[in-house]
């Protein structure tokens, strides 16, 4: 007989599909989250907890980590890229081990949207014997959303104040540059980590830019100076002859 296992990211999807799973009442043998540990969003954590809380009790929630093949691997391969992402495979090994450790036959259920159905082509029944309940229920990344605010969990407003409404991590080199401009403007004490963290790796943070973490800090830095040259140009004079190209605008 197989088990069911819910793999939690503790994003807006997995966490709808963990709840409506329960309110479906279908078989949840063991909910796993694997943690990048410093990593991830404090919001993150936080709501993980609140999660946690909120489950039933005889619900077994397992957090899995490996911090010291984190920060081995981060060493060795420096920020990771679109063709090497060793921090997922991190968390895909790890995942796979405790599940063959601990069960002979499994389900892995994954959290993910209907309007994203395509992501379902990466490879995953390479790894597991995987349901998507989301997609079959056409349940949509808004609809996820909506769901999970009106249980209550909101991330400290992360999925309205970050442009790409993605929670990865938040030293993640693949992420959208709005994202780190929100990063650079709201969280400067983890952009000071980004600093070290750059200082560390023999590779620049967006390799396929070949930009370091310095230089799009230097980007921001002007966009923010023009921003306030724009803000204190000081206004035109009034003379005799700008009142009149103003005025002009209101004829016929």
């Amino acid at each position: 007989m197989k088990n069911h296992i819910v793999s939690f990211s503790g994003g807006k999807d997995s966490t709808a599909m963990l709840f409506m799973m329960i309110e479906k009442g279908m078989q949840i043998d063991e909910v796993i989250h694997f943690s990048m540990g410093d990593w991830e969003w404090d919001e993150m954590h936080e709501h993980i907890e609140k999660v946690r809380g909120m489950l039933p009790e005889d619900l077994k929630f397992t957090i899995l980590s490996d911090e010291k093949r984190k920060q081995n691997d981060f060493k060795k391969y420096g920020f990771a890229s679109f063709h090497v992402r060793w921090c997922t495979g991190i968390k895909t090994q790890t995942i796979s081990k405790y599940l063959k450790s601990n069960y002979y036959e499994y389900i892995m259920y994954i959290g993910i949207a209907a309007d994203e159905a395509e992501r379902t082509e990466k490879g995953y029944t390479n790894i597991y014997d995987v349901k998507f309940p989301m997609i079959d229920w056409g349940t949509t990344e808004d609809e996820a959303l909506q769901y999970c605010y009106d249980k209550g969990f909101n991330w400290d407003r992360l999925y309205e104040n970050k442009p790409s409404k993605r929670l990865s991590c938040w030293c993640c080199p693949l992420q959208r540059m709005d994202d780190l401009r929100y990063l650079y403007t709201t969280h400067y004490e983890k952009w000071r980590m980004l600093r070290e963290m750059q200082r560390e790796s023999f590779q620049t943070f967006k390799q396929d830019e070949k930009s370091s973490i310095f230089y799009i800090e230097h980007r921001f830095w002007l966009e923010g100076l023009g921003n306030m040259r724009e803000k204190w140009k000081p206004k035109p004079k009034k003379t005799k002859e700008n009142r009149r190209k103003q005025f002009s605008l209101f004829k016929d």
